[in-house]
């Protein structure tokens, strides 16, 4: 039984949305690559169902900040980190994203558009040390899902996550140039 199989059996969990996001929602999306960490966007107010979740489970708060919480693993699972997201933010994304199989249960990625958005929003944080990594992953969404910057609403995401120059990285991407 995988992970979110075993979190979304909880009786905490069974009805509490949630989407995939990070290294699984990327593979989801069709980039597939090596990640062990399972991330997951929920409403700010669904902490505490979540943290008495995992901490049945054996979960131990490892990190907790205004938008993300880390939470330290047990010796048998991978680690869980939530970002936590306004109301109005999850809806949104929870509205335009996608359902995924993952072992026997159905779970929601965001669409290629917002994981795009939140990949730029992670390569852009001080504490991120993955930009290259967070990089491929865009690419591979723009390409694997035919977006481009060209496209009104796709490059204003772009422009507000990573700025003028993102909006150049992809373009140049789609374009075949050489991208560093």
């Amino acid at each position: 039984m995988t992970l979110v199989e075993r979190l979304f059996a909880l009786p905490e969990l069974a009805e509490c949305p949630a989407l995939l996001i990070g290294g699984h929602a990327v593979n989801a999306l069709g980039r597939i690559r090596a990640t062990l960490d399972w991330d997951f966007m929920i409403c700010r107010t669904e902490l505490p169902r979540w943290r008495k979740a995992l901490e049945s489970m054996g979960f131990t708060l490892f990190s907790e900040a205004d938008a993300f919480v880390q939470f330290k693993e047990p010796a048998d699972l991978p680690p869980v980190d939530l970002m936590l997201v306004n109301e109005a933010t999850f809806e949104k994304m929870f509205t335009a994203s996608i359902r995924i199989q993952v072992g026997t249960i159905e779970v929601r990625v965001p669409c290629p558009q917002h994981l795009v958005a939140l990949k730029l929003h992670a390569a852009a944080s001080e504490y991120r040390g993955e930009r290259s990594k967070d990089l491929e992953d865009i690419y591979a969404i723009v390409r694997r899902h035919k977006l481009s910057v060209d496209d009104p609403a796709f490059r204003e995401l772009v422009e507000r996550y990573g700025g003028a120059a993102a909006v150049r990285l992809i373009k140049s991407h789609e374009l075949g140039d050489s991208v560093e």
